[in-house]
């Protein structure tokens, strides 16, 4: 007959409840002893007893997964323990990655994180309570780009000449006084910042243009045909 046993159980755990069948006249009384032993004591119905010992092998959990991940105090959409990377694009013009917080699954756990700025990737590390076992979870943070590709202004530095100017129209024809030979000057603006403006002048007769470049690399030309007046059309 067997009177000792020895079971796995993952530290941190308790204790589990022990269901025990007996024989009739039998008494059964169970002990916890310790944090590691339960002892089961069986009377017979004669006063003879015996003792049986469940001895609890303690191992470390190997647990390195993640509860939860909370982005300035809010569940981190579409969290799943064994998804280890993620994307939370923030909003244009963000300049500051909200407030990271992992939550472990385990209480002994150590959880590192490395955190980062626009436009990167915070890091989290955890180390299950074996010390060796480990899982890294990976957050990006892209700022939304602006597809803006709009001026916030176009004009013609002429007193006799003048458009107006639409975000949506991309092509004018400008017809220049009698005598004009050359393109005269012409004036814009960025309506944002992060926009790239390239303006390519060419003669009369041909179609200038000027290249509007969003910040997404969104691309708008708007093109300006400066057309001469003759002799004849002025008369």
């Amino acid at each position: 007959t067997q009177y000792e046993y020895i079971v796995s159980l993952p530290e941190g755990y308790a204790l589990p409840y022990i269901l025990v069948e007996t024989k009739p006249g039998q008494d059964v009384a169970l002990h916890n002893i310790s944090n590691s032993e339960q002892q089961v004591i069986v009377t017979a119905e004669n006063g003879n007893t015996n003792t049986y010992r469940i001895i609890y092998d303690r191992k470390k959990s190997t647990n390195a997964w993640l509860a939860d991940i909370l982005i300035d105090g809010v569940s981190l959409d579409g969290f799943d323990a064994e998804v280890y990377e993620y994307t939370d694009t923030l909003a244009w013009r963000t300049k500051v990655v909200p407030c990271v917080q992992p939550i472990g699954s385990h209480k002994d756990q150590v959880i590192t994180t490395y955190h980062s700025s626009v436009n990167g990737t915070t890091m989290i590390h955890v180390v299950a309570a074996d010390g060796t076992t480990t899982q890294d979870y990976s957050i990006h943070f892209p700022v939304t780009k602006s597809s803006n590709v709009a001026l916030e202004y176009l004009e013609i530095d002429h007193e006799n000449v003048a458009i107006v100017y639409d975000p949506n129209v991309t092509e004018y024809t400008i017809q220049l006084p009698y005598g004009e030979t050359a393109a005269p000057l012409v004036l814009y603006k960025a309506a944002e910042p992060e926009q790239t403006i390239e303006y390519i002048s060419r003669p009369l007769g041909q179609t200038s243009e000027i290249i509007v470049i969003a910040e997404d690399g969104t691309q708008r030309t708007y093109k300006l045909h400066f057309q001469p007046t003759y002799a004849s059309q002025a008369n």
